[in-house]
């Protein structure tokens, strides 16, 4: 019987090694979606830039909204370089949120939703347009463009405009190399 003891192998009760190497490359995998992934869509920043506006979380919305749109809202930065806009993102994104938590009071969001229009997204290499339709209740309000740009190596929101439907064949035609290059002068200004 005492031989059967000293012939029985030691079970170990830690964890398998391989575990610590799945949690890592699993960590890897959605930072990556993350931050290249999910906003290198920009119908899928869009949406998320609006899904958070309609909903109050103004922390997202300023994360999806370009410094270069701060800029022209926020008197202190108006007269700071594109780089130094782009530097400065965390702080100029504090200020947009709480700029649009002391406007929230007055903003009825009920009801309001959007409904992207495919068929009319452009994207270049470092900007994109996405076209869709505000809706209130399901129903039609009218149309806008988002404009936007590639910055910290993510699309944001730098301008909203509306727009007709007459103008969507030339939002087809937009030649997006033009915009980029564009974008390009303005951030070595």
């Amino acid at each position: 019987m005492s031989s059967d003891l000293a012939t029985e192998k030691k079970v170990s009760y830690g964890v398998p090694a391989v575990l610590y190497f799945l949690m890592i490359a699993i960590l890897a995998g959605m930072y990556y979606f993350a931050a290249f992934v999910m906003y290198a869509n920009p119908e899928k920043v869009v949406n998320a830039y609006y899904d958070a506006y309609f909903a109050g979380d103004f922390k997202t919305v300023s994360e999806h909204t370009s410094v270069f749109l701060a800029a022209q809202a926020l008197p202190q930065y108006g007269n700071l370089s594109p780089a130094t806009l782009v530097a400065e993102r965390r702080e100029i994104e504090k200020d947009i949120a709480l700029i649009m938590e002391q406007n929230a009071d007055t903003a009825n969001y009920e009801g309001l939703s959007i409904e992207v229009m495919p068929e009319y997204t452009r994207k270049g290499e470092s900007t994109a347009i996405v076209v869709y339709k505000v809706l209130k209740d399901g129903k039609e309000l009218g149309m806008e463009a988002a404009i936007m740009d590639k910055e910290t190596k993510r699309l944001r929101l730098f301008q909203t405009t509306p727009i007709v439907k007459e103008s969507l064949a030339e939002i087809k035609q937009l030649d997006m190399k033009e915009m980029d290059k564009n974008l390009a002068t303005m951030l070595a200004e």
